[in-house]
């Protein structure tokens, strides 16, 4: 009876070990999902940042990043507000000046960069606000084309009117002293053109019988028998776009 009551015993204590150890394999299971936890923890260790980290290291953008503003307004380009050239009338050799006006609403100093065309066709390296037409022609078209700057940001480039280099007229170089000679008078007219255009003579007043030529200028009169009224001549001289005049008093009994 001794043995078999040793064998129940230790057939007891067997079956108390075995339904020990079964019910730590269940409680292990049971705590599986702190295994989830510990693998999401467990991404600090990887180098990857955690989901708290995340939002610790990133700042809300402000409302002024979010709308690209830096708390300053925007710098307006400058503006012209008025552009002509001087002077009106324009000769090869005259010089021109841009005259440009602007406004710039931040208040800052307005300088200006300037071309200017010749004919539609831009001249090279002239950037200044005059333009010397020496090398220029009667007939040509010069305009200027003006860009303020207030130093950070540049304006629209604006056209100024443009001028019509004008025709010189020709210039009169003689005195108009002349001479009787068995009773006509002469008096050779001398001119000169800028343009060295043809030239063409004539009289717009004149007492009757005095004739000039129109080619060579020289003035030819019969003097009247006992003509002692002071007459009036008046000589023109033209290049077909221009005249010069010349005007003076003649007394025959002198």
């Amino acid at each position: 009876m001794k043995i078999i009551n040793f064998f129940k015993g230790r057939s007891m204590m067997i079956c108390l070990l075995f339904f020990t150890l079964a019910g730590a394999g269940c409680s292990e299971k049971k705590e599986a999902p702190l295994s989830n936890v510990t693998s999401e923890v467990g991404l600090k260790e990887t180098g990857e940042p955690s989901r708290e980290e995340s939002y610790d290291e990133k700042e809300p953008a402000s409302m002024d990043e979010e709308e690209g503003l830096t708390g300053e307004p925007g710098n307006v380009p400058p503006k012209i507000t008025s552009l002509k050239l001087t002077p009106i009338l324009v000769y090869p050799g005259t010089t021109v000046k841009a005259l440009a006006e602007a406004i710039d609403e931040d208040g800052a100093y307005v300088t200006f960069y300037y071309r200017w065309k010749k004919n539609g066709d831009f001249i090279p390296d002239e950037e200044a606000d005059e333009l010397d037409t020496s090398d220029l022609k009667k007939g040509e078209i010069v305009t200027a084309f003006v860009t303020p700057y207030d130093g950070e940001v540049r304006g629209d480039e604006e056209m100024s009117p443009s001028v019509l280099i004008a025709n010189r007229p020709p210039e009169i170089t003689s005195t108009p002293v002349g001479k009787v000679l068995e009773g006509v008078y002469s008096y050779q007219v001398k001119a000169t053109d800028p343009e060295e255009d043809v030239l063409t003579f004539s009289l717009e007043t004149s007492p009757e019988g005095m004739i000039i030529d129109s080619a060579s200028g020289l003035i030819e009169w019969k003097l009247p028998k006992n003509s002692k009224d002071a007459i009036t001549v008046k000589v023109v001289v033209s290049d077909g776009d221009a005249s010069a005049y010349q005007a003076f008093n003649l007394t025959p009994g002198k």
